[in-house]
């Protein structure tokens, strides 16, 4: 083309310098997106696995290995703060079964603040009357946190 005078030596060194950008710019992005691919395939290593239970102190993406014939449960905060309160602190999925289900021969603490149980006692009740009924109402509490 310049033979022809159809373009300029500055014009083709322009053009050979917006040439070498554009391939520059396509090796940083080139670069760039592998380090993405890797930084996800990374990433996806190193996402933390529950399969045999434990506590999750992060927020973020976890492995379930859960399915639809035998689905896993997930517990929220308050859910899980209430159980530490009822336990006594952290808990393994053996001692939550004993607890709901009292298998195991453990006992099993309840921590209640003073006034979390008010008994009213009707005229002529017996201590053995309200004991029942507290009893009765404790049960019921235990039946509905079991599920």
């Amino acid at each position: 083309m310049l033979d022809l005078g159809l373009a300029s030596e500055q014009y083709l060194a322009l053009q050979d310098r917006k040439q070498r950008e554009a391939i520059q710019s396509f090796e940083k992005y080139w670069s760039d997106w592998n380090k993405v691919i890797t930084d996800q395939a990374a990433s996806a290593a190193a996402v933390p696995e529950f399969d045999r239970g434990g506590f999750a102190g992060f927020t973020g993406m976890a492995k379930l290995h859960g399915t639809p014939g035998r689905p896993e449960a997930i517990l929220n905060q308050s859910t899980t703060a209430m159980l530490r309160s009822m336990l006594g602190g952290n808990f393994t999925q053996p001692q939550l079964v004993n607890a709901v289900g009292g298998s195991g021969g453990r006992n099993v603490t309840l921590n209640m603040d003073p006034g979390a149980i008010v008994v009213n006692a009707a005229p002529g009740q017996s201590p053995q009357d309200i004991a029942g009924a507290v009893r009765d109402e404790l049960a019921g509490f235990f039946r509905e946190v079991a599920g």
